[in-house]
């Protein structure tokens, strides 16, 4: 059975639900509690995600990544 899934860039309302969704899983692997800051989820939104949802995580883990504080608020 064929399933059309949308574009990320044309679901841009289930963004941030998608992104609190990875960033707790990537702070789950990393041990630690992160979060997005409201700037962040508003950039997130304004990408086109050319790479979907694999482009996402992959933007948030390098953010993660490059979070200093053990429990951080992540800005992209």
């Amino acid at each position: 059975m064929p399933l059309f899934l949308p574009p990320l860039r044309e679901r841009i309302e289930d963004i941030p639900e998608i992104a609190r969704h990875l960033v707790s899983k990537i702070g789950s692997r990393q041990k630690r509690k992160l979060t997005l800051s409201d700037m962040a989820q508003r950039r997130l939104a304004s990408h086109s995600w050319p790479g979907n949802v694999r482009e996402l995580e992959n933007c948030l883990e390098r953010a993660a990544v490059l979070c200093r504080k053990t429990a951080s608020s992540m800005s992209t």
